[in-house]
C-alpha cells in the first residue's frame, strides 16, 4: 500500500487504462523536491516564498556567499514546502565551464530508514 501519491507531471497516460499516471512514495516526494528547488520565487501566484532560486543563482559569481545564500533558500523552501523529506545533506557544485549548477540532496522520507540521494543538474540554456 502506497503512503504517499501524486500525480505524473509528464501527464503521459497509462498504457492500459489511459489514466494519467500517479507517481508514488519516494518517486512521488521526489517529484517535488525537484519542482521545488526548479521554482523561482514569486513564479507561483500569491505564493512568493516558494522557490529554490537557482535560476537566477546562475549568474552570481561562484564564492561562499553565493552557496550559503542558495544553501539556505533550498533548505528553507524544501523544510516548508515538502514535510514528507527530511534533509541530510546537500551539496552545490557549480560546473567545471561555469555554465551550470548541481545541486545534490541526500535526504530522508519519513517512516522509512533509507536515504535518498537526488542530484538535479541545472544548465544554462544562453
Amino acid at each position: 500500500m502506497s503512503t504517499y501519491k501524486d500525480l505524473d507531471l509528464t501527464f503521459s497516460p497509462h498504457p492500459i487504462t489511459g489514466d494519467i499516471v500517479v507517481k508514488r512514495d519516494a518517486s512521488a516526494v521526489i517529484q517535488s523536491i525537484k519542482n521545488l528547488i526548479q521554482t523561482a520565487p514569486g513564479e507561483i501566484l500569491w505564493e512568493p516564498n516558494i522557490g529554490g532560486g537557482i535560476g537566477k543563482a546562475m549568474f552570481e559569481p561562484n564564492d561562499m556567499m553565493f552557496k550559503m545564500q542558495l544553501y539556505d533558500k533550498i533548505t528553507t523552501t524544501i523544510n516548508m514546502f515538502e514535510p514528507r523529506a527530511e534533509i541530510a545533506d546537500l551539496v552545490i557544485e557549480r560546473f567545471e565551464n561555469g555554465q551550470g549548477i548541481t545541486i545534490s540532496l541526500k535526504f530522508y522520507i519519513l517512516n522509512d530508514p533509507d536515504p535518498i540521494t537526488v542530484t538535479v543538474p541545472i544548465k544554462r540554456i544562453r
